[in-house]
């Protein structure tokens, strides 16, 4: 067809369809975090919690340790417990009291023989001299306690022990107390070595003969009331 310089027919072009855009790709889906998820989701009780170890429970404590207890706490207080009575009350103790005095554990339960009963308690809560003390009170034997105390300081002294001794604390007896004593404890050959001196201002004391001699005994008896006197 022979080219023609006619102008091109725009209405024709109006006509064609318009060109559509062309759709976006698709946007490539990205894969959750796990932690997001995890911290998303709602909180639920764990159906299967992690286990937990049962609580311990206390052993109760035994008959000798209750009964340890108990003489530990009259120690502390300057007291003795006497067998006679725990057993009189509850006949049962015997076989635990015999523990106390074989179990290693109870080591510083220990007792103090006296002529009437025999006393536990504790050292060294209670020393020894101490719980020999409470003893002689406790069964109220004054001839024993002159006899036992005068020996003592005729020992650890040497001295003699002035008869006033035995009114103050923890004795508090009275000097006819004394006298009495001292008239049975001449008659008993267990107290033959306990005897009397006196010295230069005439203030009686005691001293065991198997000790220290009289001539001894007069001297330091004289030696106390000097110093006494410069005081």
């Amino acid at each position: 067809m022979p080219h023609t310089n006619q102008p091109e027919d725009l209405s024709a072009r109006e006509n064609l369809p318009e060109e559509q855009p062309q759709a976006d790709a698709p946007a490539k889906e990205e894969k959750p975090d796990l932690f997001d998820y995890l911290e998303s989701q709602p909180d639920v009780e764990d159906p299967f919690p992690p286990s937990e170890p049962e609580p311990q429970q206390e052993q109760a404590p035994s008959d000798a340790e209750l009964l340890a207890g108990y003489i530990r706490t009259r120690s502390s207080q300057g007291l003795l417990t006497a067998r006679k009575p725990l057993l009189e009350e509850s006949p049962e103790l015997e076989p635990v009291l015999e523990t106390l005095m074989q179990d290693e554990a109870f080591a510083d339960i220990r007792t103090e023989k006296g002529e009437k009963d025999v006393y536990y308690y504790a050292t060294p809560i209670m020393a020894v001299h101490y719980a020999h003390l409470a003893m002689l009170a406790e069964e109220k034997d004054l001839p024993r306690t002159i006899a036992d105390m005068v020996r003592h300081h005729c020992k650890i002294g040497p001295a003699p022990t002035p008869l006033t001794y035995f009114t103050a604390s923890p004795y508090n007896c009275t000097l006819p107390q004394i006298e009495r004593a001292l008239m049975i404890m001449k008659h008993r050959e267990e107290y033959a070595d306990i005897q009397e001196t006196l010295s230069y201002n005439r203030v009686r004391y005691l001293y065991s003969s198997a000790m220290i001699s009289a001539k001894y005994a007069k001297s330091l008896a004289d030696f106390s009331e000097e110093s006494a006197e410069i005081q």
